[in-house]
């Protein structure tokens, strides 16, 4: 269980939208109070699609590496469809208490808002996608985490060790989570962020 392919995803992803949210800032120097609904709502649409393309790619790779994990080969392309990406991307996280495209949808009504009444539109979209990029970065590690744990459940595993990073960035929770045995319904939640992983444990 890694996050390289998370990774290049997240990378690829704020590529796409540093070019979205550019042509954006272009469009807002020259449309009318009326038209920014408009311009913001096919912004957050075509990075939405292009998010979703990428978390579903890393969610079946994630998938693949979990069954062979358990010794298997599947690769994840039967299972993780993209109604498991919505169901998951609908779904309240536990920590935050928000499900990505609820706040996808406060996001882009939060800019579309701020551009209205500000005359620094083009600092108000840096932040956006500075907010933007952050929960995208959360979420790819948590798509992760849910399919590989799909994986193994559907491999038949039945408990997993919790394995935290031994690094300074770890925090003192996931430290003291550290080699814990969990059954695989219920491992705790995990922060955002968490890069801790899971790992399988036989009986």
């Amino acid at each position: 269980m890694t996050y390289d392919d998370a990774d290049k995803a997240i990378r690829a992803i704020n590529r796409r939208n540093l070019q979205i949210f550019s042509r954006l800032k272009t469009k807002l120097m020259k449309t009318d109070e009326l038209n920014i609904i408009r311009d913001v709502g096919e912004a957050y649409t075509e990075s939405l699609g292009y998010v979703e393309s990428q978390f579903l790619d890393v969610a079946r790779l994630a998938y693949g590496h979990g069954m062979q994990d358990c010794g298997k080969r599947r690769n994840g392309d039967d299972i993780i469809d993209i109604m498991w990406l919505i169901d998951f991307l609908t779904a309240t996280d536990p920590v935050t208490l928000y499900s990505f495209l609820w706040e996808e949808e406060r996001k882009k009504a939060r800019l579309t808002e701020a551009l209205s009444v500000t005359p620094n539109k083009g600092h108000e979209v840096d932040k956006a996608l500075r907010l933007w990029t952050r929960q995208i970065g959360w979420s790819a590690i948590s798509v992760v985490d849910a399919a590989t744990i799909k994986a193994f459940e559907d491999a038949g595993i039945l408990k997993v060790k919790w394995v935290s990073k031994h690094d300074d960035r770890v925090c003192d929770e996931c430290w003291d989570r550290n080699g814990m045995v969990y059954e695989i319904k219920k491992v705790p939640p995990k922060h955002p962020a968490c890069r801790c992983t899971l790992k399988i444990v036989r009986e």
